[in-house]
């Protein structure tokens, strides 16, 4: 069949049968001396369908039985045969009757059904009153030559080829050699209308063919244009068309609606802490409790990432407050999403038309500004636009862009502030604090621009400028006056949820050639609200590498005792309002002072914030604070005061 044949590409699996028929195949193909053989049986599924790819014409596959791969990765001998036959670029054989049919081309097949006859013949024979030790045994093979017609079509191998006897499969019926004798005569005829017919149903089912191809890429792209691919709400390009519309045809400007723009709170935190998959599961289950509610449903579109908008007509302003109500508190519900539980608050701005804008692009911008507002206003709210949120939105534009060119002209500034040791009252480190020195106004305070920062994603940046420039600053006063001293940075809860926080700290030190235990981190009781795993995960890896990690302003913000034991902090610092009123009542005193006793008994540093006069030095240095931080000490200075006070 094929004469120019060099190699044979063995495969069966390492079962007893499989080895034992592989081995079959080789003693036979061995017996030829000019043929070359190679065992692919080492190799798993997918690297075997790999290789026959790629075979020359001067090859073939010889499958034996084949139930799993080296692996242990099962598949049924069918599915396999088939797999590979598709796959191979030569002609695949086999010795199994139950591949013939399942893609290979065939050759030499054992038969269970022949195996079978000669059993029964054996059986019928006792059955009939032969003597059974008087039968011989029969020895012979149950094997036949069987042919997949269709795949010897494909490599072009000839009927006339075939071992006589052979038993082909999938030939088609010849109507013509059947009844020559009979149909000779009109058989032209038939032939000649049936191309005819054949050319014209090939036409037709390849027009119709290529109708539902160009009918599904119209649908395909459609759906991409105006549909969100993660929501499967309508996306911008759909709102824009639909508002435009709308807008064109109120000629009068009769035709009243609202639009809400909503924007889920702290969603980036989901993406960072369980990764983008959760996160578009989560936006679906949104858009889908959109959909649910009576008003919203086909009136909700997707801007992108986790901002949507919801289009009402027809209802008054009243009826819209009572619907978005109804939405909100809706959307508030837990979410489980992969065994976790989400607890969603969004925030919504309204605008009216045509009160509000004329057209989309003012619309959508005066929402947009009024969902910030509701941010800025504690998030998980919704309010109404009016133009003086406009000017604040431009402001906040102007200090984003000032900060940005702050930080490219290197106008901010650290100051430090020493912290004494309360026992000898001698300098125990410094607290980096930050100052921008506007071309303009001066010296600004960070409570100006801190908020604008985070918003903005520039705390990132700046963080990171304070922490390089505080940790050298330090290694050059303990390089000058031979002194261990420490210095104090707060870190932005922005800054703690990146992914490469503890890095990114750890680099820092490395190039400032400082020590990590020189390095006190101060963060804020913010972090409770979003005291994840992932979070204290990162602080116990700080700690664990030597630094240092204080909780600022402790007592003026969501304290809770659980915290405290969970998070791995080293040092709690007493807000400056405890300090003030501690004479005003004896609640304050007693708590002030169980904060003291609470942090000793944590294994905890105390630090007294806004000291300001001596009876207050020598109050919180008799009730136990470790170290005191305030006016008294000294103000925040410059880096170069603080080499000079050290002379």
């Amino acid at each position: 069949m094929i004469p120019g044949l060099k190699y044979v590409y063995i495969i069966h699996d390492k079962s007893e049968s499989g080895i034992s028929a592989g081995n079959i195949i080789k003693n036979a193909v061995q017996n030829n001396s000019d043929l070359l053989i190679s065992d692919l049986s080492d190799y798993p599924q997918e690297q075997i369908l790999s290789i026959v790819h790629t075979l020359n014409d001067d090859s073939i596959v010889f499958l034996a039985s084949y139930y799993s791969d080296i692996n242990q990765v099962s598949v049924s001998i069918q599915e396999f045969t088939d797999r590979i036959s598709e796959k191979s670029s030569v002609p695949v054989f086999a010795i199994d009757e139950t591949v013939l049919g399942a893609g290979s081309i065939g050759g030499s097949l054992t038969s269970g059904t022949v195996h079978g006859k000669m059993a029964a013949e054996v059986g019928l024979r006792t059955l009939k009153g032969e003597n059974a030790d008087q039968i011989a045994v029969v020895d012979r093979k149950s094997v036949f030559w069987g042919f997949d017609y269709e795949v010897l079509q494909r490599y072009g191998f000839s009927l006339s080829n075939l071992p006589e006897d052979s038993k082909v499969i999938n030939k088609p019926f010849s109507f013509f050699e059947t009844y020559r004798t009979l149909v000779l005569s009109t058989v032209l005829i038939i032939v000649a209308l049936f191309l005819f017919i054949m050319i014209q149903s090939l036409h037709l089912k390849y027009r119709m063919q290529i109708e539902r191809t160009l009918k599904k890429q119209k649908e395909e792209i459609y759906q991409l244009a105006y549909y969100s691919p993660v929501t499967g709400l309508r996306n911008r390009v759909s709102l824009k068309e639909q508002m435009e519309s709308t807008i064109q045809c109120d000629t009068d400007g009769s035709d009243f609606f609202a639009l809400i723009y909503i924007d889920l709170d702290n969603f980036k935190e989901v993406n960072d802490i369980f990764g983008h998959l959760v996160g578009d599961k989560l936006l679906r289950s949104i858009a889908q409790r959109m959909k649910e509610i009576e008003a919203v449903d086909d009136n909700a579109y997707s801007l992108g990432g986790d901002e949507f908008v919801v289009l009402i007509r027809g209802y008054d302003k009243g009826r819209v407050e009572e619907m978005i109500k109804k939405l909100f508190h809706s959307l508030s519900e837990p979410i489980v999403i992969d065994h976790n539980t989400f607890y969603i608050t969004v925030s919504g701005g309204i605008v009216y038309y045509p009160d509000h804008g004329e057209n989309y692009i003012e619309l959508l911008k005066n929402a947009d500004t009024a969902m910030y507002r509701s941010k800025e206003l504690g998030k998980g709210i919704f309010t109404c636009f009016d133009q003086s949120m406009s000017d604040d939105a431009v402001e906040k534009t102007m200090m984003q862009r000032n900060l940005r060119m702050a930080m490219k002209n290197g106008d901010f500034l650290l100051y430090y502030q020493p912290q004494i040791n309360a026992k000898n009252r001698e300098i125990w480190g410094y607290e980096a604090l930050l100052r921008w020195n506007h071309p303009e106004l001066g010296l600004i305070q960070p409570l100006s621009f801190i908020k604008i920062a985070e918003d903005s994603r520039l705390i990132i940046s700046i963080g990171e400028w304070v922490l390089e420039t505080a940790c050298t600053f330090v290694k050059n006063v303990q390089d000058e006056f031979q002194k261990n001293y420490i210095v104090s940075v707060n870190i932005s809860v922005i800054q703690l949820i990146q992914d490469d926080f503890v890095e990114s700290v750890l680099k820092i030190l490395e190039r400032a050639g400082l020590s990590p235990n020189f390095l006190e981190l101060e963060i804020t009781e913010s972090v409770f609200l979003k005291s994840s795993n992932y979070i204290i995960e990162k602080l116990e890896k700080l700690k664990e590498a030597g630094i240092r990690v204080a909780l600022d302003d402790f007592g003026t913000g969501y304290s809770s005792l659980s915290y405290l034991s969970e998070l791995p902090i080293s040092t709690l610092k007493i807000d400056k309002t405890f300090i003030h009123n501690y004479f005003e009542s004896d609640k304050n005193m007693i708590l002030t002072s169980t904060i003291i006793k609470m942090g000793h008994a944590l294994g905890l540093e105390l630090v007294a914030e806004g000291v300001e006069t001596e009876a207050q030095l020598e109050l919180f240095t008799r009730i136990g604070c470790d170290r005191i931080q305030g006016y008294l000490v000294s103000k925040p200075v410059t880096d170069w005061e603080v080499f000079q006070s050290l002379q």
